[in-house]
C-alpha cells in the first residue's frame, strides 16, 4: 500500500485489505470443506519500492527493514494461531479497527522488542458493546502476563478461554501452554 502512487490511510487499507482476505479463505473452505489457513503480518515503515534487479533477472519489489519486520511478524501468526498480526506501529494508527493486544516479542534483527496485535473486525465490531467488554477482560489478561503475574494472568484465562471471541480459541491455548511453561522458571528469568 502507498507504492508506487501516494493514498490516504495506508495501514487502514492494508488492514481492511486482510480482513476481505480472511473472508474469502473463510468462504473458499465452507465452499470445498477444506481447511486452507492464511497468515498476514502488517507492519508500516519506509521500504525500498519499484523496479529492482538486472538485465537478467528484473521485478517490481519491495525490500528494507519495514518489509523484513513484516514477513516475520506474518510468520509469528502461525505460532500465535491467529490470522492476522499487527506491529504496535500500525495498531496506532488504526485505533477505530477491532484489534487486540497479545504480546511483545524480540525478533530477528531487532533491538527493541515489537508489539504484536491481532486484527479482528473492522471499525463497527470495534464500536460494538459486546467487543469493547470482551477487549477490557483481555487486556486485563495480556497486562498480569506481560507483568509475570502468571497465576493471575492464568484464572483470568481460564474466565476467557471458554468463551473465546472468535478467532481468539488457538491464540488461547498457545498461552495456556505458555503461561504453564513460564510458571515453572524462576522468578526473574522468564523476560
Amino acid at each position: 500500500w502507498n507504492a508506487p502512487l501516494d493514498i490516504d490511510a495506508p495501514p487502514r487499507k492494508a488492514c481492511l485489505g486482510a480482513l476481505g482476505m480472511q473472508a474469502a479463505v473463510q468462504a473458499i473452505n465452507q465452499r470445498s470443506q477444506r481447511e486452507l489457513a492464511v497468515g498476514i503480518g502488517i507492519h508500516t515503515g519506509l521500504a525500498c519500492v519499484g523496479n529492482l534487479g538486472s538485465t537478467q533477472r528484473f521485478s517490481y519489489s519491495a525490500i528494507g527493514d519495514t518489509v523484513n519486520l513484516a514477513a516475520r511478524v506474518e510468520g509469528l501468526t502461525k505460532q500465535y494461531a491467529v490470522g492476522i498480526l499487527l506491529t504496535d506501529a500500525v495498531q496506532a494508527q488504526v485505533p477505530e479497527l477491532a484489534t487486540l493486544m497479545l504480546d511483545r516479542v524480540q525478533v530477528v534483527g531487532r533491538s527493541e522488542p515489537v508489539g504484536l496485535h491481532v486484527l479482528l473486525g473492522d471499525a463497527t465490531l470495534a464500536a460494538s458493546a459486546e467487543f469493547g467488554a470482551w477487549q477490557r477482560r483481555h487486556d486485563a489478561l495480556i497486562q498480569c502476563y506481560l507483568q509475570g503475574q502468571f497465576e493471575q494472568a492464568a484464572a483470568l484465562l481460564e474466565q476467557l478461554a471458554p468463551q473465546a471471541w472468535p478467532g481468539m480459541a488457538g491464540f488461547y491455548a498457545v498461552l495456556r501452554q505458555r503461561l504453564v511453561e513460564l510458571a515453572q522458571l524462576p522468578a526473574g528469568q522468564w523476560q
